[in-house]
């Protein structure tokens, strides 16, 4: 079984390890299907 969590996450990391996963040596690659909007700005 494979699961992803970010490398910036820790407390993830921690939890999947106590239970018996193990960090493999991969990279993953993603591509967004959509745009993401632009933050809204304050235009005060």
């Amino acid at each position: 079984m494979n699961l992803q969590v970010r490398a910036n996450n820790p407390g993830a990391i921690a939890f999947y390890q106590r239970a018996g996963y193990e960090v493999d040596d991969v990279i993953g690659l993603g591509k967004r299907l959509v745009v993401d909007q632009e933050p809204k700005t304050d235009s005060r």
